[in-house]
């Protein structure tokens, strides 16, 4: 008996071993391609910001999109509402409670006979893309902090971070004075996800009498909390 509970102990042993290893292993290849993200993220904005030409302006914008598109496409089970999402998809009918333009999105699809992960597909566009349209000025800054900040959240939290790069381009046309594309966008936003209201009074931030870093800090409270 104490050498078959000896070779049940060695057994369990090399098995957790063998987890170790390939959680381990796992961990390794996940740091390396999120960095590598990151790199050739900043590289291409920092080439979209201050390349002389607008051909190779727009190449990288092109390049930064693809850097950020690809990986979010070609991913399967990775992110913690992947399974609710493909739920949603499989099942569309029981979820008539989402945001209208997530909920038409998913009938579109299904509509055209499309697997579940097409909705991943459409959804990591429609999240990135926003992205190329933002003002040239500080352009690296943006991305740089999107990536870090944000990039690693819209494997999991789609509709939040749909709406939020929309919000983003919203602002970002706004306050250079394209205010017709802002209203237009961010009525958008938040039919992907309520929460977006949240960002509602940065349009009359240069009406109030208030702190910008104050209201910046309450809306990501909010936001958080909606989350």
């Amino acid at each position: 008996i104490r050498d078959v509970s000896a070779g049940s102990v060695e057994v369990m042993i090399s098995w957790i071993w063998k987890l170790v290893i390939c959680l381990y292993s796992t961990m390794i290849e996940t740091f390396i391609l999120y960095n590598a993200i990151l790199l050739l993220s900043v590289l291409f904005a920092y080439y979209a910001e201050h390349s002389k030409t607008r051909r190779s302006r727009i190449l990288a914008r092109y390049s930064l999109f693809m850097v950020l598109f690809v990986p979010s496409v070609l991913r399967y089970d990775i992110g913690t509402d992947y399974a609710s999402y493909v739920d949603s998809f499989n099942f569309s009918s029981e979820y008539k409670q989402t945001e209208i333009v997530f909920y038409a999105l998913i009938l579109f699809l299904r509509k055209l006979q499309l697997p579940a992960h097409s909705l991943f597909v459409c959804s990591a566009f429609i999240t990135y893309f926003p992205l190329l349209f933002l003002q040239r000025k500080n352009y690296t800054w943006k991305i740089l902090m999107y990536v870090l900040l944000c990039y690693l959240l819209s494997y999991s939290a789609i509709r939040n971070m749909i709406s939020l790069s929309l919000v983003i381009l919203a602002f970002d046309l706004f306050f250079r004075g394209k205010r017709w594309g802002a209203f237009i966008i961010y009525p958008l936003s938040v039919l992907f996800h309520a929460s977006s209201f949240v960002f509602l009074p940065f349009f009359f931030v240069n009406r109030m009498h208030c702190n910008r870093i104050i209201l910046l800090l309450i809306s990501s409270f909010l936001l958080c909390i909606c989350y």
